[in-house]
């Protein structure tokens, strides 16, 4: 499942791609993928819900696909090389490849693998 937002810029409705590549209308369920979707951690609730509700299909011709969260409160971003430069200084345990830990306040050793899908 792939959570998108489609339609006209600043009207974008919430949908999911399944892994089967049909594109399902998920506002009626929700009324968009933003800050209040994760905070009441909504994710593993559309889950269910996609296993049990009959959604509309969208056509996705000419369909314009937007960012697939409204207003993120926060972006992280790792360059490619982290994972190797990370090693070098040996700050990484390759164990604790994609974990987000808090030491002191601080977010440390967020570490993506290159060519790992970031989907869920």
């Amino acid at each position: 499942m792939k959570l998108m937002r489609v339609g006209e810029f600043g009207r974008e409705r919430p949908a999911v791609m399944t892994s089967d590549g049909r594109v399902l209308d998920c506002s009626s369920l929700y009324p968009d993928f933003g800050p209040d979707f994760f905070r009441a951690n909504a994710l593993a609730q559309l889950e269910r819900q996609l296993a049990t509700t009959e959604l509309p299909e969208l056509d996705m011709t000419a369909r314009r696909i937007g960012a697939p969260v409204a207003a993120p409160q926060k972006i992280v971003c790792v360059g490619l090389n982290y994972m190797t430069h990370a090693r070098e200084r040996g700050q990484v345990d390759i164990q604790q490849a994609g974990q987000l830990e808090q030491q002191g306040g601080r977010y440390v050793a967020l570490v993506m693998l290159h060519q790992v899908q970031i989907t869920r």
